[in-house]
Order: structure tokens, then sequence, then C-alpha cells
């Protein structure tokens, strides 16, 4: 099992500014809720944080996340390659 999340971002950024998302999260911290709260992008609607709830529900019971750019062509060819890093 695994849940694909596509969005318009490239993955979990620390911040937007460095341009490089973090390539895997291994625990849900209080620090990467926080990191996750903002956005500025017009056209959000959940925000990152919403996708970081969906993460604690899906890896509590073994399922593994990937958050990745939906409007890349090659994205879910890539993650289900098993690619460690499909944004790049």
């Amino acid at each position: 099992d695994l849940l694909v999340i596509l969005t318009s971002v490239d993955g979990f950024y620390e911040n937007l500014e460095s341009g490089k998302p973090i390539p895997l999260i291994e625990e849900i911290s209080a620090r990467i809720e926080k990191l996750a709260g903002g956005t500025t992008s017009a056209t959000s609607v959940g925000r990152m944080i919403s996708k970081i709830e969906a993460a604690k529900t899906v890896v509590a019971v073994g399922i593994p996340l990937v958050i990745a750019n939906g409007h890349k062509t090659d994205t879910l060819a890539r993650v289900f390659d098993g690619e460690e890093k499909p944004f790049e």
C-alpha cells in the first residue's frame, strides 16, 4: 500500500526559499507541523498542514506516503519505480 498526494509543489519544504524539499520525514514532530502551517499560494486550498494530517493518519497504520508534484508528467511513474526523490 502507498498513498500518493499530488500537489503543486515538489514535496515538503523546510523553507520555500531553499528550493529543496525534504526527501524523507521519518517522524511528524511539532516542528514539522509548524513548518507545514503556511502558504504563499493564492490557489492553495488545504495547505501543506492538511497533507501532514493525512500522513499522520496513514503512517500510523503502516502505510507510507509520498507528497509529490502533480504538474510533472512523470511523477507517478517515478514514484512507482521506487525513486526516493521523484521530485528532482
